[in-house]
C-alpha cells in the first residue's frame, strides 16, 4: 500500500534530494523564504487557482538532464517509484511524474484540512478535491497539456476595462498594478518606449502581507525584463535595516535578464509626508497610491488610463527622477573584470567564482575544502 504524504512531508523530500534549503527554492520562485517554510512546517498549502505547483515542479526538474546530476534524477526516480502506483510508473516523462506527485500531496493535505474544518460543508471540501483530482487526472492523461491558467496567457484587456478609477484598499491595489502590467506587456504596442516606474518611499513594501499577489507581480515583472523592458525604482533610504534588505532582495531578483533594471535614491527630503506612490507604465497607464488611514502605507489610489492623465503623471515623475542618484552600478563582465584587477589585492594564485551578483577570488585549497563539502559525489565533483 502507498504511503500517503501530507504537501509539507512531499515537498521536504524534494528539497532533500535537490540539497535545497527553503530559502533557496523561495529564490527561485521570487517569494518570501518564510512562505516556503510554512508549506513544509504544513501551515500553509498552495491553493487551486495558483500556479505554485507548476511552478515548483519546473525548479525541481531544472537541470536534472546534466551529466553531473544524474545521481540526483536517479535519487528523485527512485522517490517515485516508491511512491507511484505500478500503472503509473513510466507512464509519463520526469517532469510529469514530479508534478503529479506534489498533486497527489496537495490534494491529501486539502482533503484533511477541509475534514478539520467543522464550519465547511462537506460539499465544499469534496468539490475542491474533485477539482485537484480532475486538474492531476488531466495532467497524466497528457503529459505535454498544463492546466490553461498556468499556460494560456490570460487577455487582460477586459479586466483592465473593468478597472474602478478610485482603488479604496491596498488589495485593490495590488491588483490594478498586475493587471495594468500584463496588459501593458501582451499589447507592446500601447507603451513602444517599453519603460515601467516605480516608487518606494512607504515603510514596508507594497506587498508585505498579499504574498500571492506578490508571486504573480514578480512573475509578471520577470516576464516583462524577459521581453527587454526598462524598470526605474525610485527610492526613499532610512535607517530601516529591514527595508534596505528587501532592496537588495529586489536587486538580486531584478537583475541579470535582457531588460534593464535601475534603482536610484533621493538625494533631497522635504517635511515628512503621508505615503504617496507611483506605478507608472509610460505611454499605457498609472496608479498612484496615497496614505489616507495610516501614515507609513498607502492604502487607497487612483487608476488613470486618460493619455492626458498619464502624460501629467509621467512629467512629475521625469521631476522626481532629477532629485535622484543612481544607488547601483552594473557593469559588464570584462568591465568587472578591469575594476577587480584595479581594485583587488595583488594577482596570485586564486579561483574566481560568481557568488550572487559578485565575482569572488579564492585560494584554490579553500575552493577545494568548499567544494569537498558541498558536493559529496565524487564523480559530480569532477565536473565542477
Amino acid at each position: 500500500m502507498i504511503h500517503r504524504l501530507t504537501f509539507g512531508q512531499c515537498l521536504q523530500e524534494l528539497l532533500f534530494i535537490r540539497g535545497w534549503s527553503a530559502a533557496q527554492l523561495a529564490k527561485v520562485l521570487n517569494i518570501d523564504a518564510s512562505y516556503v517554510r510554512r508549506w513544509v512546517r504544513g501551515d500553509r498549502t498552495p491553493a487551486l487557482h495558483t500556479s505554485y505547483i507548476n511552478d515548483i515542479t519546473e525548479a525541481i526538474c531544472d537541470g536534472l538532464d546534466r551529466e553531473y546530476r544524474k545521481a540526483t534524477k536517479a535519487a528523485l526516480t527512485t522517490l517515485l517509484d516508491q511512491s507511484e502506483a505500478d500503472a503509473l510508473m513510466g507512464a509519463a516523462t520526469l517532469r510529469d511524474r514530479v508534478q503529479h506527485h506534489l498533486h497527489e500531496a496537495q490534494i491529501y493535505t486539502l482533503s484533511l484540512d477541509t475534514t478539520a474544518r467543522k464550519n465547511r460543508k462537506p460539499t465544499e471540501g469534496q468539490s475542491v478535491v474533485s477539482q485537484l483530482l480532475e486538474i492531476t487526472q488531466v495532467t497524466l492523461r497528457k503529459p505535454n497539456h498544463q492546466p490553461t491558467l498556468q499556460t494560456s496567457p490570460p487577455t487582460h484587456t477586459r479586466e483592465l476595462e473593468q478597472l474602478p478609477s478610485v482603488l479604496t484598499n491596498r488589495e485593490a491595489i495590488l491588483s490594478a498594478a498586475i493587471t495594468l502590467l500584463k496588459h501593458a506587456v501582451q499589447n507592446q504596442d500601447t507603451a513602444p518606449d517599453k519603460q515601467i516606474y516605480l516608487t518606494f518611499q512607504s515603510e514596508r513594501d507594497y506587498f508585505d502581507g498579499y504574498p500571492e499577489l506578490y508571486h504573480e507581480w514578480q512573475q509578471a515583472i520577470i516576464h516583462a525584463l524577459r521581453l527587454g523592458w526598462c524598470i526605474h525604482h525610485l527610492c526613499r533610504l532610512n535607517k530601516n535595516v529591514e527595508r534596505s534588505l528587501q532592496l537588495v532582495n529586489q536587486i538580486l531578483a531584478w537583475t541579470n535578464y535582457s531588460g534593464s533594471y535601475h534603482l536610484y535614491y533621493f538625494t533631497k527630503y522635504g517635511i515628512d509626508f503621508p505615503a504617496q506612490e507611483i506605478i507608472l507604465i509610460k505611454g499605457s497607464g498609472a496608479i498612484t497610491g496615497y496614505a489616507t488611514d495610516q501614515f507609513k502605507e498607502m492604502d487607497a489610489g487612483l487608476y488613470l488610463n486618460e493619455t492626458n492623465a498619464v502624460h501629467v503623471i509621467e512629467k512629475y515623475v521625469e521631476q522626481m527622477l532629477r532629485n535622484t542618484e543612481p544607488l547601483i552600478h552594473i557593469l559588464s563582465q570584462n568591465d568587472y573584470f578591469e575594476l577587480n584587477v584595479t581594485k583587488d589585492r595583488k594577482p596570485g594564485s586564486h579561483c574566481m567564482c560568481m557568488h550572487d551578483l559578485s565575482y569572488l577570488t579564492v585560494p584554490p585549497e579553500i575552493m577545494k575544502k568548499y567544494m569537498s563539502l558541498s558536493i559529496s559525489d565524487e564523480n559530480e565533483r569532477r565536473v565542477h
